[in-house]
């Protein structure tokens, strides 16, 4: 791989197994620095050792994403540790397989928590520091529409992609 993401800092909620590890170690395969967020510590700690990062471009930290308290704290951590955060990569979530009509309201509320709340309570945090503040380059804009029409975006139909470097969100 290459060095796309070379000096970023990403969050990355859910980052203990399934797609969230693959995100990260696509992204330190990329270069970018990394704060691994899952609640399973020893999950976690098995990702961490298999990046084979230094301190100085990985943190792992234990959050319950529900915990919007501590999802806050999360956030300022790696902004502590890594000077700031650039890319917040929501990827915790939550599901109970089985059927629909078997689910409880215990279920809902869980499911709700983990994949709704959680994710807003990442986002609150981060974005009262990502948002750009200004208007996008068209540059920017032709660097997705190419991403859109080659083979990386295979697996993606009929999408809607809002960019417009946070404005919408503040």
């Amino acid at each position: 791989m290459g060095q796309r993401l070379q000096g970023q800092v990403a969050i990355i909620t859910g980052a203990s197994r399934g797609i969230g590890r693959a995100i990260a170690e696509a992204y330190a395969a990329e270069g970018a620095s990394l704060c691994l967020i899952a609640t399973n510590a020893d999950r976690l700690a098995e990702v961490a050792a298999s990046l084979r990062l230094g301190s100085e471009r990985l943190l792992t930290i234990g959050v319950d994403v529900r915990d919007r308290a501590a999802s806050f704290q999360a956030v300022a951590q790696a902004e502590q540790h890594f000077g700031r955060v650039d890319v917040l990569v929501n990827n915790a979530g939550g599901y109970r397989a089985k059927a629909f009509l078997d689910y409880t309201d215990e279920d809902f509320r869980d499911m709700l928590d983990i994949n709704l709340m959680g994710t807003l309570h990442f986002m609150q945090a981060a974005l009262a520091r990502v948002p750009l503040g200004r208007m996008l380059d068209p540059g920017e804009i032709a660097q997705l529409a190419v991403y859109l029409g080659s083979h990386e975006s295979r697996g993606m139909t009929g999408q809607s992609i809002l960019l417009d470097g946070g404005m919408v969100l503040v």
